[in-house]
Formats: C-alpha cells, sequence, structure tokens
C-alpha cells in the first residue's frame, strides 16, 4: 500500500478547447493525483483533434499548449506531427508573457457533477461574440509581440 494514496485525492482535469470559432464540449477526465502525458493526449484525441476538424479543418490554426512538461512529451509532440497539427514549439513557447496568455485558473469542486455544472453554466453563459473578438485579439497582440517584442509597463 502506497502511504501517499488516499481515497480522498479524487483530482480530475477538466480542458475546453476556445478559438475565435467556436468552444469545445468539456472533457472532464479523473486524472489520480496529477495531469500526465497519457492523460493530456487523451484530451488532445477526445477534444483538440475533433474541435480542429470542426471549427478549423481549413488548417487556419496554431496549438498553443502552455508550458507544462507534459505538453511537450515526446508521445504528445509525436503524435501532433502525425495529426499534421500545427503547434507552438516548446523554444517558441513563452515562459512568462502575460501581455500574450488567456488567463488560467483552477477551480474546486466536491465531485465530478459539481465540476461538470460548473462548466456548463460558465459555458452557457459566455457571450460567444466577446469570446470570439477576445481571441482574435489575443492573435493580433501576438504578432505584435513578435514584431515589435515586450515593451513591460511598469
Amino acid at each position: 500500500m502506497n502511504p501517499f494514496h488516499s481515497q480522498s485525492c479524487n483530482i480530475a482535469a477538466t480542458r475546453l478547447v476556445i478559438s475565435e470559432r467556436g468552444i469545445s464540449a468539456q472533457i472532464i477526465r479523473k486524472s489520480g493525483l496529477a495531469v500526465n502525458q497519457t492523460v493530456y493526449l487523451d484530451f488532445i484525441k477526445r477534444g483538440v483533434i475533433l474541435f480542429i476538424k470542426k471549427h478549423h479543418s481549413d488548417g487556419n490554426f496554431k496549438f498553443w499548449p502552455d508550458l507544462a512538461s507534459f505538453h511537450y512529451a515526446n508521445t504528445v509532440v509525436n503524435y501532433l506531427i502525425d495529426q499534421n497539427i500545427r503547434f507552438v514549439q516548446k523554444c517558441e513557447n513563452p515562459a512568462n508573457v502575460p501581455q500574450g496568455k488567456v488567463y488560467e485558473k483552477g477551480w474546486r469542486a466536491k465531485n465530478l457533477d459539481e465540476l461538470r455544472n460548473k462548466i456548463r453554466l460558465c459555458t452557457r453563459n459566455m457571450d460567444q461574440n466577446l469570446v470570439q473578438d477576445f481571441l482574435a485579439f489575443t492573435s493580433k497582440r501576438l504578432k505584435n509581440i513578435r514584431r515589435n517584442g515586450l515593451i513591460e509597463k511598469r
């Protein structure tokens, strides 16, 4: 028996794919103590790929993971390449560029049903036009950062 394992350590990982063309269905999965490359690859297969086929079949997109190590695991990178998914390479992915990233924040829920309901409520209440405008603006911000570099305001 593992002394560090507890029945109360039910951690769920959730993903939602958002682009200026739409919002995916939620994907929630029990992940044990942490998300790893296996869990993340499952998200890619069940969420990202389906979303891209539905909303970006013209190939006009670039997938942008954050810098979590499992996002760039060999199995994940090889799968993305095999699927012809253009993605931001790790060496091109800025570590701390809040001007370019979308804010992420962890959520707490008592169980998976409560988490699903919270996500449903949030996605139902999202203004699709606002999301699309925000993501279009994010693309413009990134192009500006690429052209002009970062200018830090203090």
